[in-house]
């Protein structure tokens, strides 16, 4: 592969920091955006940029210093997402939190999208690569506004891949199931607190497969979608759950 330009935005966190490593390994020049300048500079990357994704200013301002730096981005992966307040049924979540959830998980997208897309499309081609999540296609109680986000996540998924096919911009979709992330720990504390004597087993049994899924698992499935051999790939959401959506095994 020749070096070309990938931009992950949530770079900073346990999936975000994968999906880095994972594309300098395969060839690309990394440009790593998050929210948090400390965790940012960590990043396997090749260039490491502080944005808030929620904030459109500055997230073209960042954009243009990538292509300074780096070059025309190629591949885009909006990685960048919020869980919220956990174990919140609907009705009891605040508008602070709906709007937050939102801004970043969906918002930080279009934005990035906004961004990044038209010269693609210029260029003669490209790739979106979303990280949704399994809680987009089914629902979860406790975490409804992140479940909703990911799901509007998959509808920005479809209808981007449809309005640039023609100019080769693909955008596809990740759905993973359980990641042992500190998003994840996060869940399980408030699991805990809500009675389950043993939330990580709770969290692993939603998989067919007996294990919780990690960073790389991610990771891996992302570079598969940004390389040539996934050049018919757009539109799709691609489970990276475990087995969870496929039925009951037991």
């Amino acid at each position: 592969m020749t070096e070309r330009v990938a931009l992950v935005s949530g770079a900073g966190g346990a999936i975000g920091s994968a999906i880095c490593r994972r594309l300098s390994e395969d060839g690309f020049a990394v440009a790593a955006l998050d929210v948090d300048a400390a965790t940012v500079g960590r990043a396997d990357c090749a260039l490491a940029v502080a944005c808030d994704v929620t904030d459109g200013d500055e997230v073209f301002r960042a954009v243009r210093q990538v292509r300074d730096k780096l070059g025309e981005v190629d591949v885009l992966v909006n990685n960048a997402g919020i869980l919220g307040p956990p174990a919140t049924p609907l009705v009891e979540l605040s508008p602070t939190d709906w709007d937050a959830i939102f801004a970043v998980n969906v918002t930080g997208a279009w934005n990035l999208v906004r961004a990044t897309v038209p010269a693609m499309a210029d260029r003669g081609g490209g790739c979106v690569v979303n990280i949704a999540s399994g809680a987009a296609l089914n629902g979860v109680p406790g975490i409804g506004a992140y479940g909703a986000s990911k799901a509007a996540l998959l509808h920005l998924t479809k209808t981007l891949a449809l309005e640039h096919a023609k100019r080769n911009v693909r955008c596809v979709a990740v759905c993973p199931g359980n990641v042992d992330t500190p998003m994840l720990s996060q869940i399980a504390r408030a699991m805990e607190e809500a009675g389950d004597p043993d939330p990580r087993r709770t969290l692993t049994a939603y998989h067919a497969l007996p294990r919780l899924a990690t960073p790389d698992d991610v990771a891996g499935i992302v570079a598969f979608l940004a390389s040539s051999d996934a050049a018919f790939v757009s539109g799709s959401a691609v489970l990276v759950d475990g087995g969870a959506l496929a039925g009951r095994s037991e």
